[in-house]
């Protein structure tokens, strides 16, 4: 009964502690004094060495998921309903999914691991010292890096899994090249586009503000940088996962 106690005021304690540090975010917004300096450079950073990730990732993803459909719908190979498939998955679910389940582990590591060593070295504290605020200095900085580069990852990564299936199409379907993107351009509507934006800013939502939480709150010790970045990973890709259920079943009613 001890235990069951214990565990029940920390999670009272945690979610006190996100509500807080919520309000905190949200009533800093509407204050220019945001660091711009750690805003550009983390976007520069983020977008640079996370495009051959998400690139080569979706560009398999595209390839095996053209390869299954067709075993799936054998002797269906040729038809556009191949390639429906393929585009609107990717485009819709798989190419913002997997863009945020590999930037929860690239983006929401990074940034709980370098607030938890920043709470370890006391360098929060010293800008508290400072009069300056670590939320307008260290945390909306990163969050919106994370949240504007998530969108630009989304989209190189659908365009990596659309042209994974059509490599696939081509050279195991027997599709010609031309023919392949004409149905890509027939199915793709903006609506599919804006869909997967959607997702992919929510998305930055979630890994940047859980990233950060865990991060500013760690222990101060070398296991609290470790546990808060596995925390981040582990608590973002679940959301990510569990929110994407919902906002499927929302947008398609």
């Amino acid at each position: 009964m001890q235990f069951i106690g214990q565990w029940i005021l920390s999670w009272v304690q945690s979610v006190g502690r996100a509500a807080w540090f919520l309000v905190g975010l949200c009533r800093f917004q509407g204050r220019p004094i945001i660091a711009w300096r750690p805003f550009l450079s983390s976007i520069g950073e983020n977008s640079f060495y996370s495009l051959p990730l998400v690139s080569i990732a979706a560009l398999f993803t595209g390839m095996v998921l053209a390869f299954q459909s067709a075993k799936a719908f054998k002797g269906f190979e040729h038809s556009p309903m191949m390639t429906e498939i393929v585009v609107l998955s990717i485009f819709q679910e798989l190419g913002p999914v997997i863009t945020g389940l590999l930037m929860a582990g690239r983006l929401g590591a990074w940034l709980a691991a370098e607030l938890a060593a920043m709470r370890t070295s006391n360098q929060i504290e010293a800008l508290v010292s400072l009069s300056t605020s670590p939320v307008g200095f260290l945390i909306l900085p990163r969050i919106f890096a994370v949240v504007v580069v998530l969108p630009f990852l989304t989209m190189v990564a659908t365009w990596s899994g659309v042209f994974g299936g059509g490599l696939t199409r081509v050279y195991h379907h027997g599709l010609s090249v031309s023919r392949y993107f004409q149905e890509v351009c027939h199915f793709v509507h903006y609506e599919d586009i804006k869909i997967g934006l959607i997702k992919a800013v929510w998305f930055g939502i979630v890994i940047g503000a859980v990233g950060a939480f865990q991060g500013y709150y760690s222990k101060r010790s070398a296991i609290g940088v470790g546990k808060a970045t596995q925390k981040s990973v582990v608590m973002s890709s679940f959301i990510i996962l569990l929110s994407n259920y919902f906002m499927t079943r929302l947008i398609k009613g």
